[in-house]
């Protein structure tokens, strides 16, 4: 694999009135134009999860090579559903075989508490919104996509997979509130559970298997942000962040019903997501991760939060991947959430997280989730 062309489209920097841009993802319309949606955060809460959030959007020429405008729309927000809710965020664009365009994003219901270890009983939601070209995403449309028991789901952006044979699937990362002494205590250690459908998102169902870590009690994380890619032969190949230096995997060969036992993939990784997407025009597979774990005698000074580098690497077959090139290495940031469109055979976008120190001043603390940078690449 070589770049031939690595350029920064565009850098979405937080101001006092938009505090956070993090976790986009990229979808091509019938005009040729591409739309980048994202979660893009609101005044009054700084950049804290739990902060008011909007799905937002904007868009580029058709090879990606700039923006259109500089100034986001809304596709979906918090508003909509009531005071009872918190905010919307992480989203993933796809498209439906009847011509529309899916929206997927969480619906962050009230009762979540910034302090993660007492958390009341609130609980996140992911659902899917649907319009036809040119048409605006409205609220009528959403069907829940978590349907499984009432928890706290986190579902990354640019996560949903088709399979070739048209089922949808959800890869969610599900932790429990445990209730110590009338209490409500944040579970952390999270099961991969996968969400499907089989009508084009009309409606959803939870699959039968879960992935958990074999070795949870050393873990403080379990599964958690687990993404998917389906290989040549239909496998669907499962991937996890741990705490425990390594990205986690578990493969599913009846799609996406039942996984085998979780072990460790070649990834190394700190506890921090990866994204591996396929080529649909070469058929190649391209990973997208923070190769350096988090390990015993590792500084870790809170700058970038061990996620930095910030690497890709190519394969031929999903399993076996070529060296890693470097793509970000500023040693005061950090990098994270990838989502990865395909312009043609040779050119693709990348969109991640990239803030750091820089905006301290401005949201508070180290926050690597503050700005998202767009970067199209040219690869031989």
């Amino acid at each position: 694999m070589k770049i031939l062309e690595s350029k920064v489209i565009a850098r979405l920097t937080p101001s006092e009135d938009n505090p956070r841009n993090s976790e986009g993802s990229f979808i091509r319309l019938n005009d040729g134009r591409i739309l980048f949606g994202y979660s893009r955060f609101l005044r009054g809460g700084g950049a804290s999860d739990h902060a008011p959030c909007q799905i937002a959007g904007l868009y580029l020429d058709e090879k990606g090579e700039r923006l259109l405008s500089e100034q986001p729309f809304t596709l979906a927000s918090a508003d909509e559903y009531g005071d009872d809710v918190q905010n919307v965020m992480s989203v993933s664009l796809l498209h439906m075989e009847n011509g529309d365009i899916g929206l997927v994003f969480g619906v962050k219901h009230q009762g979540l508490a910034a302090d993660e270890y007492n958390r009341r009983d609130g609980h996140l939601d992911f659902v899917l919104r649907r319009a036809s070209e040119g048409q605006p995403f409205l609220k009528e449309s959403d069907v829940l996509c978590t349907t499984g028991v009432r928890a706290y789901y986190v579902v990354n952006n640019d996560r949903v997979l088709r399979l070739a044979n048209g089922r949808l699937l959800l890869p969610a990362a599900r932790h429990f509130l445990n209730y110590v002494g009338g209490r409500a205590v944040f579970d952390h250690r999270a099961e991969a559970h996968i969400f499907y459908s089989d009508d084009d998102g009309r409606s959803w169902c939870e699959a039968p298997g879960a992935v958990q870590l074999p070795n949870i009690g050393v873990s403080r994380s379990g599964m958690q942000e687990p993404g998917l890619c389906e290989l040549p032969s239909g496998v669907v190949r499962l991937f996890a962040r741990t705490d425990l230096g390594s990205q986690y995997e578990s493969f599913s060969y009846d799609g996406g019903m039942n996984w085998s036992a979780a072990q460790p993939s070649s990834f190394t990784s700190p506890d921090a997501p990866l994204r591996i997407a396929r080529n649909p025009y070469n058929g190649r597979y391209y990973a997208v991760w923070n190769p350096i774990p988090y390990y015993n005698g590792r500084p870790d000074t809170g700058v970038h939060w061990c996620r930095n580098p910030l690497v890709i690497a190519e394969s031929t077959d999903g399993i076996h991947f070529g060296g890693p090139i470097v793509l970000e290495n500023d040693p005061t940031r950090g990098y994270c959430y990838p989502a990865i469109f395909f312009v043609d055979e040779r050119t693709m976008l990348l969109s991640y997280c990239s803030g750091g120190p820089v905006y301290e001043s401005m949201v508070g603390g180290s926050h690597v989730l503050a700005e998202t940078t767009i970067r199209r690449l040219v690869i031989e």
